[in-house]
C-alpha cells in the first residue's frame, strides 16, 4: 500500500481519481499475496475488501477533517491519529483471520516460507538502520532533509531501532501463534497480537509520534511548501475515495 500512496500523490488528477477507484484490487492483491490465497479465494476476498472500503468512508472524512487543521507548527493531534488507526486495524483482521483460516495445509506452508523469507529480509534492513537511511526514507515526504532535521534523527535512532525491534517481534509472535492456531477463534487471537503489542507499546508509539511531531517544527519554507502541497493532494485522494463506490 506504501507504494500505491506514493503511486497516488505522483499521478495526474485523473490518474489518482483511477487509482483509488481501483483501490479494492489494489488491497485484495496485497493481502492475497500476504496470504497465498488461490483464485477463487482472492475473488471472494475482493467482495469484503469492497464492504470494508465503503464502511471506512467515515474515517477518512475524521481524517480529512484533521488535515485541513493540521499545522507543523503545532503538533500532532496523537491520540486521535492513534485511534483512527486503531479502528481500521480493527476492522482489518476479521478479515485476515476469515481468510487465513481457509488456507489449505499447503497453502499455510506457502504463507510461512514467504513469512521467514521476509523477517529475515526486515532484519537486514535493520541491521543498516543509520542518519542517512532514516533521512533518505524521510526525504520523499519532505523534498529533503534539512541538518536540523538530521541532527533530530541521530539523537532519535535508538527509539527508531527500538521501534523497529518491536516490529519484527510482532511479525514473529504473530506468525508463532498462528502456527499453533487450529480453531478459529485460535486464529483470531494470533492476528490480535497485532492491537496487544500496539496498546503494551502505547508510550514508545507516543513518543516516535512526538519524534515526527519535532521533525515537522523543523521544516523550512521550502519544506512547508511541499508539505503544504502532499496535504491538499491526499485531501483530494481522499475525497476521490469517499465518492467512489467500491
Amino acid at each position: 500500500m506504501k507504494i500505491t500512496l506514493i503511486l497516488l500523490l505522483s499521478a495526474s488528477c485523473s490518474f489518482k481519481s483511477l487509482l483509488v477507484s481501483k483501490l479494492d484490487y489494489f488491497m485484495t492483491e496485497k493481502i492475497s499475496n500476504e496470504l497465498s490465497l488461490n483464485g477463487q479465494q482472492e475473488d471472494e476476498l475482493r467482495e469484503d475488501v469492497k464492504v470494508f472500503l465503503n464502511e471506512n468512508k467515515t474515517s477518512a472524512k475524521k481524517l480529512i477533517d484533521k488535515l485541513n487543521k493540521l499545522n507543523v507548527e503545532k503538533p500532532l493531534p496523537v491520540e486521535t491519529l492513534k485511534k483512527q488507526y486503531q479502528e481500521i486495524i480493527d476492522r482489518l483482521m476479521p478479515i485476515l483471520s476469515k481468510y487465513y483460516f481457509k488456507l489449505s495445509v499447503e497453502q499455510r506452508k506457502e504463507f510461512f516460507v514467504y513469512q521467514e523469507s521476509k523477517n529475515e529480509e526486515i532484519k537486514k534492513q535493520m541491521s543498516k538502520i543509520t542518519v542517512k537511511s532514516v533521512s533518505k526514507k524521510y526525504d520523499s515526504f519532505f523534498g529533503y532533509i534539512n541538518d536540523e532535521q538530521k541532527a533530530l534523527i541521530g539523537k532519535s535512532l535508538p527509539l527508531i531501532k527500538e521501534m523497529a525491534q518491536i516490529r519484527i517481534k510482532r511479525r514473529i509472535d504473530i506468525q508463532q501463534a498462528l502456527k499453533k492456531a487450529v480453531t478459529f477463534d485460535q486464529v483470531q487471537s494470533a492476528f490480535a497480537l497485532f492491537s496487544k503489542s500496539l496498546n503494551k507499546n502505547s508510550k514508545l508509539n507516543d513518543d516516535f509520534l512526538t519524534f515526527i511531531s519535532k521533525l515537522l517544527e523543523q521544516t523550512n519554507n521550502d519544506q512547508k511548501e511541499t508539505l503544504k502541497s502532499k496535504k491538499i493532494e491526499l485531501i483530494q485522494i481522499l475525497e476521490y475515495y469517499i465518492t467512489n463506490t467500491y
